[in-house]
């Protein structure tokens, strides 16, 4: 390994060491929250039999759930949708260990919907972040039910966090 590689991987393990340390930092105050979860777009969803799927996202916070649209026929699709979660009176404690959790799902007309993908992400660490944001990521979704494990597409979101005081990013 070179010594500039060298350097490179020195400063990445800087920057996540200094990002954990922000995260562990984190102070979540009494109060009002509110949550913006845009769904931008879901790609190369990996299916068994090779077919097109009719995906929708489902968000899930703090037992508040919402979903997007649901596209039909396809493996990628543009969806631009944003999910609103508001949290009146909450405790910081309670956001402090609460969890974002995103699925695709394949609507099915006549079975059970089938989860395809899935992402899940502390409040803690988005909040943590310049802005309290996550900015227009790439996220990748594995599926817990697959036996064969691995990726199996991506979501791009923007996940923005508000808590008491804050305002939005000009």
């Amino acid at each position: 390994m070179s010594s500039s590689e060298k350097e490179q991987k020195s400063e990445k393990k800087t920057e996540k060491d200094k990002s954990q340390k922000k995260s562990s930092n984190v102070r979540f105050e009494n109060g009002d929250y509110q949550i913006q979860v845009n769904i931008i777009e879901v790609r190369s969803l990996k299916v068994s039999d090779d077919s097109s799927v009719d995906p929708y996202i489902s968000c899930e916070i703090l037992g508040q759930k919402k979903s997007t649209q649901k596209k039909t026929k396809t493996l990628s699709a543009m969806y631009n949708q944003v999910l609103f979660f508001h949290f009146p009176q909450t405790e910081g404690t309670e956001m402090e260990m609460a969890r974002i959790s995103l699925s695709v799902i394949d609507a099915n007309t006549y079975t059970k919907d089938e989860q395809l993908g899935f992402f899940e992400i502390d409040i803690g660490n988005i909040y943590s972040r310049e802005n309290h944001e996550l900015w227009r990521e790439w996220l990748g979704l594995t599926n817990p039910n697959s036996i064969e494990g691995g990726l199996c597409g991506y979501l791009k979101v923007s996940i923005t966090i508000l808590g008491p005081g804050d305002t939005l990013p000009s």
